[in-house]
Formats: C-alpha cells, structure tokens, sequence
C-alpha cells in the first residue's frame, strides 16, 4: 500500500469514527491521527547502510535476506562464487529507488479499524467522564449557591430586624431626652451610656458636631410655647441615625 493509498484509507476511518457523533470536545484529537501515520517514513540513509554492510560479508546474500527476516538454507554454489567474488566487492554500489521503497510500507486495514475504534471509545469515555464531573460539581455549585442565598436572606432579615429593633429603642430613649431636657445629666447618664453601647452619640446642637444644624434637626414653628422642646440627634458611625426635632416657638 503506497503513502498516498494508506493516508487516504486514514482519513476515511477517522471521518468515519467522527461521523457517529460520540465525540464532541475529543473529535479534535482523532482528526490529529492521519498527521501522527504521515510521520511514519522509510529511513533510506539506514536501509542503504545497512545492505552496504551486508555486501562487505562473507556471505552477502543470506545479510541482505537476513534484513527481511529471510534466510536460504540451501543455495546453487554459482548464486555463492558470483556474490563471494572478492574483485568486485569494493566496487559495488547501492542506489535505493524511492518510488520501489514506498511499497514497502503497509497497513492492515482491519486492525486500523479496530486501533481507531478503540481510541475513539476511550476518548468517550474520557469526555463522558468529564462531563458527569463537570455537572456534579455544577449541581454541587447551585445548592451551595441556594444554601448562601437562603442563609444571605436569613442574614438580611436579622439584620433588618435587628436595624429596626435598634431604631426604636434609640427613637425612645431620644423621646424620653427630650422630656428631661439636655440639662438633666443624670438622669440622662444612663439612657447615653446605652446609646454609647449601640455606638451612638447624642447631640443636642451641631457645636462640634460632623454635620450641619439642618442635617442634624427638623425645625417645627409652634403656637404655645409650652410645647417648646428638643430630641436630640443621634448619630452612628458618622451618619444621621436619628435626625433630631426642635420645637420652636414663633
């Protein structure tokens, strides 16, 4: 089977294995199978050696049969005398036609079948393989995800609770500032000293305060001076939390 012949019947078996569609990321690498055959070459250099070789022996004819796993056992004493002929040795000459060298190589096509096969349902089996992993580690993926998003939700639904909780109590006890007025220091030592612990600061101005009078109080005008009175502001972590309340009289 000539070069050409065996790349052709190559092609076609690899097309063919390709074509039942059992491969899909693995298809690339048995279309590489006909490039890896055409490396296969005769090694001229080392063929004309080697019946150089065989040529300078004794027995010339059974060293070049010998390459071909052929050996005579019994042979006319004419073929002997005509090969053994010492006066022609040295000038002999080995020349390899390249076209003749070709048919040497050969291919069983029904065992290159079965190479083939066998190849390709490796590589499905590998393909397979990496595709169950790929979706058990993406089903593993999605129920840690919906376990973060179920705990996330959790999480915001405390914290949100928790915010609204701590809001109320501080709007309480500004509520209750307010009634004993900024200069009543103790009774309101305890009342701060419990905002201080949810990180809270109490203004009653915006003297040394980190913002503006109208960022930090909603002025009301009032009729009876009597309801004249002040909510302080309350502030965490640098910002309003409790925007205080000044009733003021007109």
């Amino acid at each position: 089977m000539e070069n050409q012949k065996i790349m052709r019947f190559v092609k076609e078996v690899v097309t063919e294995e390709i074509r039942k569609g059992n491969l899909v990321k693995s298809k690339d690498v048995l279309a590489m199978l006909p490039e890896l055959i055409d490396t296969v070459h005769i090694d001229r250099k080392k063929m004309r050696g080697s019946i150089e070789q065989c040529l300078s022996t004794a027995n010339p004819l059974n060293a070049v049969l010998k390459l071909f796993g052929v050996q005579l056992i019994r042979k006319e004493k004419t073929i002997t005398s005509l090969l053994n002929s010492s006066s022609e040795q040295n000038g002999v000459s080995v020349q390899v036609d390249d076209s003749y060298a070709k048919h040497w190589l050969t291919l069983n096509p029904k065992e290159f079948r079965v190479i083939v096969e066998k190849i390709a349902q490796k590589l499905f089996e590998l393909e397979t393989q990496a595709n169950q992993t790929y979706d058990d580690e993406k089903m593993r993926g999605d129920e840690l995800f919906r376990k973060y998003e179920k705990l996330l939700k959790e999480y915001n639904e405390l914290k949100y609770c928790s915010e609204t909780n701590e809001k109320l109590i501080a709007e309480r006890i500004q509520y209750i500032l307010s009634l004993t007025g900024q200069d009543s220091a103790f009774d309101n030592e305890q009342l701060i000293e419990l905002l201080k612990d949810l990180n809270i600061e109490v203004y009653w101005d915006s003297a040394n305060a980190p913002f503006a009078d109208a960022a930090m109080f909603t002025e009301y005008v009032i009729d009876d001076e009597a309801l004249a009175s002040t909510k302080p502001c309350l502030i965490r972590s640098d910002l309003v939390f409790v925007k205080g309340i000044r009733l003021i009289k007109k």
